[in-house]
């Protein structure tokens, strides 16, 4: 005699969704533009006075005019490190140029800003007070490189 015995198969696996890789999710650019400079700056081990610097909105004419003249609690011997930070170490000279950073009666000089590749020796002087007006298109050029990349 035979027995019949019924089996059951299983139903086929439902695809499960894949997660987002990690590389596209990113923080908000808000978030990304505040704490990108200071992490750098801690890395960096810049002093305790310059680590308030160490964020895009306190880069600004008034703060880097402080630390030139020596008012600013901030010595002026940190401002190349504070600049790097904020450039991610990279040469933005090409985003400068097209957003006239050099247009300034300080000339090609402004550049300098632009341009904060390690090994840079740039050092700015009086004859870069001028470069303060473009500042903003300076730091836009550092913010573009960030959101871009």
């Amino acid at each position: 005699l035979f027995r019949v015995v019924a089996t059951t198969r299983s139903p086929p696996p439902v695809p499960q969704p894949r997660p987002v890789p990690a590389k596209q999710q990113r923080p908000p650019l808000n978030i990304v533009f505040h704490f990108f400079p200071i992490c750098c700056c801690k890395s960096i081990k810049v002093a305790k006075s310059c680590e308030r610097i160490c964020n895009f909105d306190v880069l600004n004419k008034k703060t880097l005019t402080g630390m030139f003249l020596g008012t600013d609690p901030c010595p002026q011997s940190h401002g190349l490190d504070l600049m790097q930070c904020a450039a991610q170490s990279e040469d933005h000279t090409q985003c400068c140029i097209e957003r006239g950073v050099h247009t300034t009666s300080a000339g090609n000089k402004c550049l300098g800003f632009c341009n904060m590749r390690p090994g840079n020796t740039f050092q700015a002087d009086v004859s870069m007070l001028p470069c303060w007006s473009v500042l903003n298109d300076i730091k836009s050029c550092f913010r573009d490189h960030i959101q871009n990349n």
